[in-house]
Order: structure tokens, then C-alpha cells, then sequence
């Protein structure tokens, strides 16, 4: 096992916080094939002091000023050699074991080019579990978000040569540009539920206002090169296409829902499109749900109820609107809008099974979504 040589990057700038026990986690791993690098952006404060005292421990370190995150990423993989290549934050670190976990992993399974591990957020000191429902389907990389965190990611540099390096063009999420074109050219990606780094909360991808354009633009580049190459048809090309906007449309309702104080909805100019004729309702009475219900104010609209296929919600209120039995639907003159997260096909399905029809009786969020705009206050 011992054979697999990893090589972990760490890119910092000004980073004298945090960047010790980062350094610190690597090198008291128990596996010692391990080549470090650092590739510090010119450091001000104390970092290089502290990169310094285990100088003895990194393969290679610089101190110099680049071109943002990707390029110094990109630094440390023109002086990598190990077979496996990870990148650690300067606010990151491993937890006991995680290297030799992952060249075991490596070690023991075939037709392995990138592994994708669980990882704990570090809030403020708070750890935090990193929910991914995606997390053994890679394919849904394709629909607009990079559902595995990058500390957590472990590929093979043959990954790199061949695929490209990160494209410094995006500022936020060239990782999850990278990785969908490394899925894309067929490389094999596996998921682990062993928890493999804890991640620190923050910097620019911590902004999500900023990360859900820029991963759309991606995913919709992604999809007609696909579309080009004639690997999707086009009825795909535009299930696809479909696809990311569910996804963005979701991800805009989650950031509005997390950071209420600094994000508002507006209007769109023109007025809404829903059917004035019906009493509008819910379908779903979680997050997505409650979203809905925003953005029904903003529209001026009346929600007569929230349906939802938990019976331990029937009965109860959400701010006074009651949850109901699906099974009711038929008795009511109602238009819907379905708001699931991760049950939307399946709320779909089932509508469309008690004779609704989607567009004339029902919509789904990101149809609604479209005559709204999320922004920042």
C-alpha cells in the first residue's frame, strides 16, 4: 500500500489563523508516503513563518504573488509527482487516518480515477454534517452544482494530464468545472461515507449569490458541448437543460430561505402568468415549501393550503396556511405548485396519476421561479 504516493496542496494567502493546523494535520497522518506542497499568494502576516518551521516536512512551498485561487492550485500541480493528488484549504485539515484510508481505497479498487469523500463543515467551531443526497450519483454533476465539497476530493493525477487543469477563467467554481469535465470524459468516480477532511466555513464560495450564475453557466457550457459532440439527443440536450433549471432555480430558494437578512425577492416587470381562476396551493411543506409561500407574497397571491405526503403534518399550520391529505386534491378547485427538493418527479408522477395536468392544473417551482428575481440587499 505503501507504494501510492499523495500528493496534498495547500494554497494560502495571509493565513497565519489557521494555516498550522492545517499543516499540522498532514504531517502527523499515519501514512507517510505524502508529498506537501504550499503555494502561499505573498503573504503579509505571519503564514510564511509558520510554513517555514516545517520546512523539513514540505516537499515544495513558494511565497509569491499569482492570479487568484486556480492559478495558485494550478502552481502546486506543476510541481506534484504522487499518484493521487488533494487539495487542503489553509483553514482545512484532515482527521486522523484519512490518508491512509484513501490510499488504501485506492490501493484496493479498480477502475478508480476520483474518490469523493464525506466531509464535516467547521462553523465557528461547530462541526456540521455536509448534506449531499446526490452522493453516489455522479451524473448529477451535470445539472448545474458540484454536489461533493473539493477538500473532500481525491483523483489521480492521470486525472489532470488528461482532462486539463483548473480553467482560471472562473473565479468561484472551476472545481466543479473541472470535475464535471473529468465525469464527462468517462473517468470513474465513487463516493466513501468515511469522513475524509473538515472543512472551514467561508471564503468566496462560502457566497452563493455569486457561486449559482457562475455554476449555471457551466453546467448550460457543459450541456451543448455534450449536445455537440452528439452525445446527448437533443430531446436529452433539452431534458438536460431542463435539469439545471430545477436545480438553479432551488439552490436561489435555499440561499433566499439561509440568508433572509441580506437576500430579498422581487418581481419580475409584467405580471404573473398563474391560472386567476383557481385557488393556489402548495404542494409540500418543508423548505421548498415555505419558499413558495414567499414568494407567493411578493406575487400577491392567496395560498388556500399546503399539501404534503407526511401524515404527521396533516393538521398542522404553517404561518396559518393548514397542511393537508393529498388525497383531498380532488375536492378542491386548486392550481399547484409542487415544491419538493428532492422528491419533485415523484410529486409529479403522482399528480399526474389522480388526472392533473402539468401547466393546466400544476406547475413546479422553477416555473414559478421565473417571475421572480433573487438579489442581494
Amino acid at each position: 500500500m505503501k507504494h501510492i504516493k499523495i500528493s496534498v496542496i495547500t494554497v494560502s494567502l495571509n493565513a497565519d489563523a489557521a494555516i498550522e493546523q492545517a499543516i499540522k494535520s498532514v504531517c502527523s497522518q499515519s501514512y507517510d508516503n505524502i508529498e506537501y506542497i504550499i503555494i502561499d499568494g505573498g503573504s503579509t502576516d505571519k503564514t510564511v513563518e509558520i510554513i517555514q518551521r516545517y520546512e523539513d516536512k514540505i516537499a515544495y512551498w513558494v511565497s509569491e504573488p499569482d492570479n487568484g485561487l486556480y492559478d495558485a492550485m494550478n502552481k502546486g500541480l506543476d510541481h506534484c509527482t504522487g499518484d493521487v493528488v488533494a487539495f487542503l484549504g489553509s483553514d482545512d485539515y484532515y482527521p486522523a487516518g484519512a490518508l491512509e484510508y484513501v490510499a488504501g481505497y485506492f490501493e484496493n479498487t479498480e477502475e478508480l480515477d476520483v474518490l469523493c469523500g464525506e466531509v464535516l463543515v467547521d462553523k465557528c467551531g461547530e462541526l456540521c454534517e455536509h448534506y449531499n443526497p446526490w452522493e453516489e450519483n455522479p451524473k448529477r454533476l451535470r445539472e448545474g452544482f458540484m454536489w461533493y465539497c473539493h477538500q473532500g476530493v481525491f483523483s489521480r493525477r492521470t486525472c489532470f494530464e488528461q482532462c486539463g487543469v483548473f480553467n482560471t477563467e472562473y473565479e468561484i467554481v472551476a472545481d466543479y468545472d473541472w470535475l464535471l469535465r473529468v465525469y464527462n470524459s468517462g473517468k470513474t468516480i465513487r463516493y466513501s461515507h468515511e469522513k475524509l477532511c473538515i472543512f472551514g466555513w467561508g471564503g468566496i464560495s462560502a457566497n452563493s449569490m455569486r457561486v449559482i450564475p457562475e455554476c449555471r453557466r457551466i453546467a448550460e457550457k457543459s450541456a451543448l458541448e455534450l449536445y455537440d459532440r452528439k452525445e446527448l439527443q437533443y430531446s436529452e440536450y433539452e431534458r438536460l437543460l431542463k435539469n439545471i433549471k430545477y436545480a438553479i432555480s432551488k439552490q436561489y430558494i435555499n440561499v433566499y430561505l439561509d440568508n433572509r437578512d441580506s437576500i430579498m425577492i422581487k418581481k419580475k416587470s409584467g405580471n404573473h402568468n398563474l391560472n386567476p381562476h383557481k385557488m393556489y396551493s402548495i404542494f409540500g411543506a418543508g423548505k421548498m415549501g415555505t419558499g413558495c409561500l414567499r414568494i407567493f407574497e411578493v406575487l400577491g397571491i392567496q395560498a388556500g393550503c399546503f399539501w404534503d405526503n407526511g401524515e404527521a403534518k396533516w393538521g398542522r399550520r404553517i404561518e396559518g396556511i393548514p397542511v393537508r391529505n393529498p388525497e383531498e386534491i380532488s375536492k378542491e378547485n386548486t392550481f399547484i405548485i409542487v415544491a419538493s427538493q428532492y422528491y419533485e418527479d415523484d410529486i409529479v408522477n403522482q399528480l399526474k396519476g389522480m388526472g392533473l395536468c402539468e401547466g393546466r392544473d400544476f406547475i413546479r417551482l422553477c416555473e414559478l421561479c421565473d417571475q421572480i428575481e433573487v438579489v442581494e440587499i
